[in-house]
C-alpha cells in the first residue's frame, strides 16, 4: 500500500501583509509509510516556512529604510589653466564712441549728489 501526504502552508500566517490569502501544499506521493512520508514533507515545509519567513523580512526591511540617492563626487583634478591670447582676431569691432548727451541736460551731476 502506498500513502500520500500532503501539507498546506498558510502564508498568512507569515505575513498577512504581504500574503493575504496565500497558500502552498507540499507533498508527497506513493510513500511506502506514514512514518516516511512525514520524514520528507516536514524538513520540506520548515524550509519553505523559513523561506517566506526570509523574504518577508527582506521586503519590510526595503520598505521601512528610505533609499538614499547616490551622491556623484566632484572630480578632484584641477583644471586645465586658461590658455593666453596672443593676437587680436582679425574682425575686431571699430571702438566705440560715448552715447550722444542732449544739449539741455547738464554735464554736472545735481547738487544732492556732490560731495
Amino acid at each position: 500500500m502506498k500513502f500520500n501526504v500532503t501539507r498546506k502552508i498558510c502564508l498568512t500566517n507569515i505575513d498577512k501583509k504581504i500574503w493575504p490569502y496565500e497558500t502552498e501544499d507540499l507533498g508527497v506521493i506513493e510513500a511506502d509509510s506514514f512514518e516516511e512520508a512525514y520524514k520528507i514533507v516536514d524538513p520540506a515545509v520548515a524550509e519553505r516556512i523559513g523561506y517566506y519567513r526570509a523574504k518577508a523580512e527582506a521586503i519590510n526591511n526595503a520598505k521601512t529604510k528610505p533609499k538614499t540617492p547616490k551622491l556623484k563626487l566632484p572630480d578632484l583634478t584641477p583644471a586645465p589653466a586658461p590658455t593666453p591670447i596672443l593676437s587680436q582676431p582679425a574682425t575686431a569691432l571699430p571702438p566705440m564712441t560715448p552715447p550722444m548727451t542732449p544739449s539741455d541736460t547738464a554735464s554736472q551731476p545735481p547738487v544732492e549728489f556732490q560731495v
